[in-house]
């Protein structure tokens, strides 16, 4: 008879390590990205001026203001990418995505026990995170936003222990300075646990308002720390001024709302079934704390792709409240080694494909956008070009030193930011064909214009006499006029 294979203990370590796997594979996928490059060369115009620019110094456009909300996480993209190269990259991305995990493991401990329940939502989250493994300001947002939800849930188990609120303010002073766009977050997030529950009588509302006043005063005093930013007032409104539905801001794919069909959609729906069921088994009685946080981070994850990381930490807890009574974990046991062989196998398969194209990925990342850069740097001068570039190259090619005409950061190019113009509209009729190109490389004197193949600039530029490719490799094209 075959021993017993108590096939529930290597189950944790058969999740980890493919959580694990998937982590590494997105972090290398997506390090660096576009709006990365763009950060990087901001951080090295930070460190190297010792001061942080309020005009754009970056693109051709003379005069346009700039609010750098994100300056301390440029500022430490430009040290690690200085010192470290792609692997510097990767080993934050990969770091914070475990401390991440992490502090979801403390978050979810506040309200269950159940080991098997804590491995699933771990699960549940690490796969959302993944997706953001990239050295971007979020990937700092998110654990100090589950440290501050942590603070907030011991706070609301015990309102005399203000030590908890302490620490809150702290995080608004780093929040500001590391992603201003999302330092709202942090007092929108202590909403729940302000707003009374189930309002029964005038008296009741003000009963527990005063009960709250603790947290009250604690958001008063993180509203003033926004202050302490290089910025001030426009970094703090910068969520306000940098939201703008254009036709730009609509093709960009973070920044469109989650498809219904879409794994994030369906990710949104289960979240919403969870808060209703949630509400049926416990109506007047339920914690309205978890009830608005969940409401509000699925509102708020509905709005665009880049946020549902927000409703997948926010209905953790509803998650870990109902799960338990609707699913039973059972200890499996295995009779058959040669399966429990097979699993490990397929397993060390896996990482054996995975590891050797993340290795040799890891320190030299090249792709077209930089290797097309680097030969344009090696042809002209940087400091006298003036490059067309698209939307999504803009970035790489500012990192070696040209002045272009727009890069990643489309906020930038609105009225609101830079007080002078809004070309935002000039940017998406020029991508997708919808402008006259003469008339607009007239207006803006290019030396050499930078585009992906087969886009409607492209065609124009084949069949203008005036211009001449210079450079095709990995579906991008350099042009040069001819002097």
């Amino acid at each position: 008879m075959q021993k017993k294979i108590d096939i529930t203990k290597n189950l944790y370590f058969y999740i980890v390590a493919f959580l694990g796997i998937m982590i590494i594979f997105c972090a290398v996928n997506l390090n660096p990205n576009n709006d990365m490059w763009w950060m990087i060369s901001t951080g090295r115009y930070i460190v190297e001026n010792r001061e942080i620019p309020t005009i754009n110094p970056f693109t051709i456009h003379d005069g346009y203001e700039i609010i750098v909300q994100q300056w301390l996480t440029a500022v430490f993209n430009y040290e690690v990418y200085s010192h470290f190269g792609n692997i510097g990259f990767l080993a934050t991305a990969i770091l914070m995505s475990i401390f991440s995990l992490f502090l979801c493991y403390q978050y979810i401990s506040l309200f269950t026990n159940d080991i098997n329940i804590k491995i699933f939502l771990i699960s549940v989250a690490a796969f959302v995170f993944s997706a953001f493994a990239a050295t971007r300001p979020t990937i700092f947002t998110i654990p100090l936003i589950l440290f501050e939800l942590i603070n907030l849930e011991k706070w609301n188990g015990d309102k005399k222990k203000i030590r908890y609120l302490l620490s809150l303010i702290f995080l608004s002073v780093l929040e500001i300075n590391i992603h201003a766009a999302l330092w709202p977050l942090l007092l929108i997030l202590t909403l729940p646990y302000i707003a009374p529950g189930c309002a029964l009588s005038f008296k009741y509302f003000v009963t527990e308002l005063v009960n709250r006043k603790r947290l009250i005063i604690a958001d008063i005093f993180m509203l003033l720390c926004g202050f302490l930013n290089p910025n001030g007032v426009n970094a703090m409104l910068y969520l306000v001024k940098s939201y703008k539905k254009t036709a730009l801001m609509n093709s960009i794919l973070e920044l469109q709302k989650p498809a219904i069909l879409g794994i994030w959609g369906i990710l949104l729906i289960v979240q919403i079934v969870f808060l209703v069921l949630y509400l049926r088994e416990y109506g007047t009685n339920s914690d309205f704390s978890k009830v608005f946080l969940a409401a509000g981070t699925i509102f708020m994850s509905c709005t665009a792709v880049r946020n549902v990381w927000m409703a997948a930490i926010g209905c953790l807890s509803l998650f870990a409240n109902m799960l338990p009574k609707m699913i039973r974990f059972r200890k499996e046991h295995i009779y058959e080694l040669w399966k429990t062989i097979i699993i490990n196998a397929v397993l060390l398969g896996c990482i054996a494909i995975i590891l050797p194209e993340v290795a040799g990925q890891i320190e030299n990342k090249k792709i077209p956008a930089k290797n097309a850069a680097e030969y344009l740097a090696s042809v002209a001068e940087p400091d006298r070009e003036r490059v067309y570039t698209s939307f999504d190259n803009g970035g790489m090619f500012e990192w070696y030193g040209f002045e272009v005409y727009t890069d990643a950061r489309p906020e930038l190019f609105t009225k609101e930011i830079n007080k002078k113009e809004s070309i935002d509209d000039e940017i998406y009729n020029v991508e997708y064909g919808f402008i006259n190109y003469r008339d607009f490389i007239d207006k803006y004197n290019f030396t050499y214009i930078v585009v992906n193949e087969d886009v409607p600039f492209m065609h124009y530029l084949e069949n203008n006499e005036k211009w001449t490719c210079i450079y095709e490799s990995g579906g991008i094209c350099i042009y040069a006029k001819f002097s």
